[in-house]
């Protein structure tokens, strides 16, 4: 199983981009008294005192109720002592000491008010921002003359003391708001009281200033390469360019760098990512590279750049990367341009692959489209009066060793909404029409084809409602939805982008039960389809479920390459289910059903939690796919969770489990 635990840590205290979200009750964190600072004017200070000792030097004592003022701070304290040559006040008993956002309580005080300088001992604190409260302790916190803040031997938390499920500790912690930039040293991250981090240093910037250094750091554990410890380096490079390297050892494979490089200018941005290992385990060496470019000329013209290289098809798998979470064969490669009118759009679109696995036959590798151009046009979508939309598309395909060609796709639609309150009928009719202009195509074959199919569909639906004693709202919605699309034969057609969709509920109501545009399927059909959803007193969705089939009303006749007329009568029956369990849990199922064979044809079932406040997720999947053989039958079960422990610390791990054959993926 690919179980992998990273833990990010990173400390960042008293700062105002302190945007840590805490994962406890939002209880206040208890302060005393902490009426709000009155101002003075800089160079005024004000000290007051039930009792004052004048020992006939420059310096006097104060006992009870020992108020000091000072432009922007404030100190309270049982008695102290004030120096007025030296301008230090020495205080002692019940320590209070106030700034504008900071409080700090300790055992002793010392302020040179000319130096703007401060020590206090024995001390807790209390930090707050406008996104956050965090406290801690500290041996002793002192503000240099140069304007550091330095903590000794202190802890850190967003929750509150009598609630401190996380805390981190450290050595030495300093603070330079004028440099922006941060230090820690010795750090350790406890939970619930239990060490299981330890970094010896650490920098970070304060605020939201870019600063070149050292970012949090990365341990994990996974079954595919040991121990994984990463640390991050981020360098500034200027105000439009910047760079991070990532250094990552892993026990089992060796050193992995991956390099990110980023540059904005007049085209947009650009980003370069590579990745580099000389794999121990496999003896070889294994790598990554891509490049993105996004761009936007005016408010109406888009571009974009994506293109990538992986060494091998195990790559995403062993490291890591956006494309780890999917079964991809073929590494994209496009460039794009776009534009969008007020009822017209246009994109020009060059687009190849990278196949990974080089035994891939020619027949299962996608096509080169060199280019693809759409022009698109279409009326306001959210009236009730006729609505029409046209679009077009012109396609070169290439591949090697294959037939090629150019295809020209137009296909104008007229549709009609009625709706109101508890019904709608919507009624659209539409033409597809492709032509081909096909190179290397089999001798007898006709190599300049076309079809044009006309497609007529009518789709309607009801809403019951009753009232809840709780305010909120159950509807009962059925839907019919007619479909037909004449037969015209295809098979002297080649299949350049073009697959049989998926099954399942949303696929009752789609026009094509192809993708692409090389096959539009014959149809004679009607979709049958309950829903019932359950609303709160606010309108939201806590319950969805959903039943549907289809009715066919003759065979199917159009079909891919190598692929049987289907002949059924009845679809399978189709559910789709939504529960959220609480504002933030969701339950949701999909499957597929055929009561003739009383067989599951697919199952998928997920419990999802997601915190947005402070973006908390867990996640929970059993995927289930009966095949011929139980040999190749899918079950699967897949656990994720990610856990922030404060704004930039965070635990996460994934796991996935093959049921059938009891290992770990």
């Amino acid at each position: 199983m690919k179980k992998t635990l990273f833990i990010t840590a990173c400390w960042l205290l008293l700062t105002n981009s302190l945007s840590a979200d805490t994962q406890c009750s939002n209880e206040n964190i208890s302060q005393g008294n902490t009426d709000s600072i009155h101002l003075l004017p800089e160079e005024t200070t004000r000290i007051s005192s039930d009792y004052l000792l004048f020992d006939g030097s420059s310096s006097f004592k104060l006992e009870g109720n020992v108020n000091v003022l000072d432009a922007d701070k404030q100190l309270f304290s049982n008695q102290a002592r004030y120096d007025k040559a030296a301008q230090t006040i020495t205080a002692s008993g019940a320590i209070r000491f106030q700034t504008t956002d900071l409080t700090v309580l300790g055992e002793q005080a010392e302020l040179n008010l000319e130096r703007e300088t401060f020590t206090i001992d024995s001390a807790s604190y209390q930090y707050t921002t406008t996104v956050q409260t965090a406290q801690g302790r500290a041996q002793r916190v002192m503000r240099t003359g140069y304007g550091v803040l330095k903590l000794t031997d202190a802890t850190y938390s967003s929750c509150p003391p009598e609630n401190e499920s996380w805390r981190i500790e450290a050595s030495e912690v300093n603070l330079d708001t004028a440099a922006q930039a941060g230090s820690a040293k010795h750090i350790k991250l406890y939970f619930q009281d239990t060490p299981f981090f330890y970094f010896p240093w650490f920098g970070f910037p304060l605020g939201d200033q870019r600063k070149t250094g050292f970012l949090a750091p990365s341990v994990g554990y996974s079954t595919r390469h040991g121990a994984d410890i990463a640390a991050p380096w981020y360098w500034n490079i200027a105000p439009t360019a910047d760079a991070t390297f990532i250094p990552r050892y892993l026990e089992d494979r060796g050193l992995h760098l991956d390099t990110e490089l980023r540059h904005l200018n007049q085209a947009g941005l650009w980003a370069l990512n590579t990745g580099y290992i000389d794999d121990n385990e496999q003896s070889q060496e294994r790598k990554f590279a891509r490049l993105r470019q996004t761009g936007q000329f005016g408010s109406r013209w888009e571009t974009a750049i994506d293109a990538s290289y992986a060494s091998d098809q195990d790559y995403f798998d062993d490291f890591g990367d956006e494309f780890s979470n999917s079964d991809i064969e073929h590494l994209p490669r496009r460039a794009s341009l776009k534009y969008q009118g007020d009822h017209t759009d246009f994109s020009l679109l060059a687009q190849g692959h990278q196949t990974l696995d080089p035994d891939t036959p020619i027949t299962d590798r996608p096509y080169r489209q060199l280019p693809k151009i759409n022009l698109n046009a279409y009326s306001d979508r959210d009236t009730d009066t006729l609505q029409y939309r046209i679009n077009t598309e012109w396609t070169r395909f290439d591949r090697d060793e294959s037939v090629t060609g150019d295809r020209v796709l137009l296909q104008p639609r007229l549709s009609w909404p009625h709706k109101q309150p508890g019904w709608f009928v919507i009624p659209s009719t539409s033409l597809w029409h492709s032509q081909y202009q096909l190179d290397n195509q089999m001798s007898g074959i006709e190599a300049s084809p076309s079809v044009t199919t006309p497609v007529f569909s009518l789709d309607s639906g009801l809403f019951f409602d009753r009232n809840l004693k709780n305010g909120g709202l159950h509807t009962l919605e059925p839907r019919l939805y007619y479909l037909f699309a004449a037969h015209e034969d295809q098979n002297d057609i080649p299949d350049f982008d073009t697959s049989l969709n998926s099954f399942g509920f949303n696929q009752l109501f789609r026009e094509n039960r192809f993708s692409g545009y090389d096959r539009m399927g014959d149809a004679n059909q009607i979709a049958l389809a309950l829903t019932t959803r359950v609303l709160s007193p606010l309108g939201q969705e806590q319950l969805t479920l959903s039943l549907g089939r289809l009715f066919y009303l003759r065979d199917r006749k159009v079909t891919l390459p190598e692929d049987a007329i289907e002949t059924s009568e009845m679809s399978s029956l189709a559910f789709q289910g939504f529960y959220h369990v609480a504002p933030q849990w969701r339950l949701e199922n999909d499957l597929l059903w055929d009561p003739k064979t009383e067989r599951t044809e697919l199952s998928s079932a997920s419990l999802r939690y997601q915190n947005k406040q402070n973006d908390s997720r867990f996640w929970l999947a059993h995927r289930y796919r009966p095949e011929e053989t139980e040999r190749d039958e899918i079950e699967q079960l897949e656990a994720e969770f990610l856990w922030p422990v404060t704004g930039r610390l965070s635990l996460s791990a994934k796991a996935l489990y093959a049921v059938r054959s009891r290992e770990t993926i």
